[in-house]
């Protein structure tokens, strides 16, 4: 019996011991936090690198101090990087039992190799690792690597679009990834050095920016990049991003203007300077669209499923409470300004919170159609919608157009409404029929006919991978133009279509949608309530 409760106990203290393990789930940039199997997923040597787990340091966390060093040990926790038989240790800035903030010393040769993490003297497995020379991660102002950078100007005074940069302004960027430096990663870098000698482009607004520095600031593996705005650029979402040889940073946006402040179609300068010392901004969103979907024909086991076309009408109202920056920001990460594109790479297990905003209830929603008729909008959980062509639910909204009117009975946080909008002016995607397939190498060219003269149109593309990453890119320009360019820069860091497993049916989309200028309504409990019309025209291709 003794010799069976030594071997119960030793069984316990073994299962106690693995479950005491570290265990890496999730290893990402700093400041992009690009995901695992995407195109630009590598790390830099010298960079700051996100490792989550569990079981990784501490329950309450534990921050590294310049003061005087950094340590490559902390709360019980150590990092070890391991490529090509070389290993090195990370410099810690921060310990947990879920999340570890650690420096890939520049040191750390390049190529594949692991990263193990011990914690009070039991080690995790080897979990896989990309080392390269330079791979750049912007940091947004969202700390998601989404939306809006971090920009400052010559005396670090943060810029937004009620404190703009201007064309030829010195501006700067912050991240990681620039590649390695020959600095003691442990303390403060008293002479920080310029890593020209790297490869190192920035873009903002689609054209190449005058770069002043590109380095290390006196932080160690946090870069900094002073460079001009490029004239000709101009908008609350300008695009900004990075290229280190053949890995692209995440998209982010900067605010440009030749006022304080810029504008967009949803509001004006004045009205996001009144809405930055509110303490939250209430927003009313009202659209009414068609939707044209094309499926091309295809051939399963030698019979032919012949092309089609379906036609869809929405009608949607949603009612939201955002904090100011929220606010600002949400053109940054669902659209760019005119004349540019952003790219994001997305999942909804990633280890970042979704900004918080609080649905906000107008009563019984409803829409008038142009022959008196009226329908209700249904319910979810964040907003009202009315749908037809779907089953037994009618289109109802008649190729002549008309006038519809959206109202509300008012609720708990939104006051009675009445909102007309008009639809008119036919909208035609002219080169539709001539994209099949998207080359992620070259440019993309889109062009149409149509629409009001002072409408604007939003070109957008997604696909996703067999582990449930999303990539999308979103253009915008004015109608007026007829024509946009999606760059190769954003189709690169789109992922590639998956095969479509027992039919040729291609996997991605490809969208344009033509919008009416929105038009204000207001109502009480709100600040700013815009309506507007849309068509969408649906594709299905593949990115290759």
């Amino acid at each position: 019996m003794r010799a069976l409760r030594i071997w119960g106990m030793a069984a316990l203290w073994a299962a106690a011991a693995l479950a005491q393990q570290p265990v890496v789930t999730a290893l990402l940039n700093n400041y992009s936090y690009l995901l695992p199997n995407t195109p630009n997923y590598a790390f830099a040597r010298g960079a700051i690198v996100q490792i989550y787990g569990t079981n990784l340091g501490p329950a309450m966390g534990v921050a590294g101090s310049l003061n005087p060093t950094l340590q490559k040990s902390l709360g019980g926790t150590s990092v070890r990087f391991t490529v090509g038989g070389t290993s090195t240790e990370g410099v810690l800035y921060y310990v947990s039992a879920t999340q570890i903030n650690a420096i890939l010393p520049s040191a750390t040769p390049a190529g594949s190799g692991t990263v193990t993490v011990t914690y009070n003297g039991a080690t995790s497995a080897a979990f896989p690792i990309q080392v390269v020379q330079s791979a750049f991660g912007l940091l947004t102002m969202g700390g998601n690597g989404l939306g809006q950078a971090v920009v400052q100007d010559a005396n670090y005074n943060y810029l937004t679009p009620t404190n703009t940069s201007r064309e030829d302004q010195t501006v700067i960027l912050w991240g990681t990834g620039l590649g390695p430096d020959s600095n003691d990663e442990t303390r403060l870098i008293a002479a920080p050095q310029s890593l020209n000698s790297l490869p190192f482009e920035l873009y903002i607004g689609h054209k190449q920016a005058e770069v002043l520095y590109h380095g290390r600031s006196q932080f160690p593996g946090l870069d900094q990049i002073v460079a001009k705005i490029p004239r000709g650029v101009n908008g609350c979402y300008v695009s900004a991003y990075v290229k280190t040889g053949p890995y692209l940073s995440n998209f982010t946006t900067i605010p440009v203007s030749t006022g304080t402040a810029c504008g967009e179609f949803f509001a004006t300068p004045e009205e996001l300077i009144s809405y930055s010392t509110k303490p939250s901004v209430a927003a009313g969103w009202l659209y009414l669209g068609k939707f044209i979907s094309y499926t091309p024909a295809i051939t399963i086991q030698g019979t032919t499923v012949p092309a089609s076309t379906t036609v869809t009408n929405a009608a949607n109202a949603q009612f939201l409470r955002y904090s100011p920056f929220n606010y600002t920001n949400y053109g940054a990460i669902s659209q760019p300004s005119y004349g540019n594109c952003v790219t994001a790479v997305f999942s909804l297990s990633n280890p970042f919170t979704a900004p918080v905003v609080e649905y906000l209830d107008p009563g019984t929603v409803t829409l008038t159609l142009p022959d008196g008729s009226v329908r209700n909008l249904t319910k979810t959980p964040n907003s009202w919608v009315l749908s037809g062509g779907g089953g037994p639910m009618p289109l109802f909204i008649p190729d002549s157009g008309g006038t519809f009117t959206f109202k509300g009975t008012g609720g708990l946080n939104v006051g009675v409404f009445s909102a007309p909008i008009t639809v008119a002016n036919p909208f035609t995607w002219t080169n539709r029929g001539t994209i099949s397939t998207v080359s992620r190498s070259q440019n993309l060219e889109i062009t149409w006919t149509g629409g009001d003269p002072t409408s604007y149109v939003v070109v957008t593309g997604s696909t996703t991978n067999m582990t449930n990453a999303v990539s999308s890119f979103s253009c915008l320009e004015r109608a007026s133009v007829g024509r946009l360019t999606v760059p190769r820069d954003m189709l690169a860091a789109m992922l590639p279509s998956p095969p479509s497993p027992g039919a040729p049916i291609p996997t991605g989309q490809l969208i344009i949608f033509n919008y009416k200028m929105p038009v204000k309504f207001t109502a009480s409990g709100i600040d700013n309530g815009n309506i507007s019309y849309y068509t969408g025209d649906v594709a299905l291709v593949n990115y290759q």
